[in-house]
């Protein structure tokens, strides 16, 4: 249930690497969703820890979030999170299935989920 600093690091400045080899999203539009993407994320897990009182979503998760925008651009974001949340609550539908029920409080890691809605947004840029 942990992402570490460096681990997220890594993911952006690879990120800024392949934008500067490739040119694509440019350095300016990966720093910018770089921004935004963390800037949302950390929107939605203050606005969840003021109406439920505790924490839903991690910072690592925010960071993360962040550095994977930096490799998918502006235009990837809604794409990433989209892939992100779908998965993850597929995921939590079908173990909800096999255990007869869902526990409200249970905690659940979005990392992976997150790590993969990064990929398909960037595979989904590639081809555009």
């Amino acid at each position: 249930m942990i992402l570490p600093n460096k681990l997220n690091a890594l993911v952006a400045l690879s990120g800024a690497a392949q934008s500067l080899a490739l040119g694509r999203p440019s350095l300016m539009d990966a720093l910018i969703a770089g921004a935004l993407a963390g800037a949302l994320l950390l929107a939605v897990a203050k606005a969840y820890e003021h109406a439920r009182g505790g924490e839903g979503l991690g910072l690592g998760d925010v960071k993360l979030a962040a550095a994977g925008a930096v490799w998918t651009g502006v235009g990837g974001i809604g794409p990433m999170l989209l892939a992100a949340t779908a998965s993850c609550a597929a995921a939590l539908l079908c173990r909800a299935a096999l255990r007869g029920g869902f526990d409200p409080h249970e905690r659940f890691a979005f990392g992976p989920f997150l790590a993969m809605g990064v990929f398909a947004a960037w595979l989904l840029a590639q081809w555009a």
